[in-house]
């Protein structure tokens, strides 16, 4: 992750709340701390909506709507996920841009 150079006087010495829709793996997470790290951008919290983990390197994330919602969310990798050890197909993906058939 990287941000343009006209914007990051904007980080640079500022406390920044990071706000994400969904944090599942900590992947994005993981990847916006260290980018705000950085510019120099000091990280005072994270919000989301969603959220399976609890905190993501030491800062707790607050969100609307944990695992004790959708108790029944799992992810997995290429290699242990059942629907592919199955030999499920994908025909479609559903994203920010929209549906797409494949």
């Amino acid at each position: 992750m990287m941000f343009r150079e006209n914007i990051v006087h904007m980080i640079r010495g500022k406390k920044v709340l990071v706000l994400i829709d969904a944090a599942t793996t900590g992947g994005t997470l993981k990847s916006a701390l260290g980018t705000l790290k950085f510019y120099q951008g000091s990280v005072v919290g994270i919000a989301a909506i969603y959220s399976v983990a609890r905190a993501i390197d030491g800062i707790e994330i607050r969100s609307l709507y944990s695992l004790k919602d959708l108790s029944d969310y799992a992810s997995y990798s290429a290699e242990d996920c059942p629907l592919c050890k199955n030999g499920v197909t994908v025909d479609a993906i559903c994203n920010g841009f929209g549906y797409s058939t494949i």
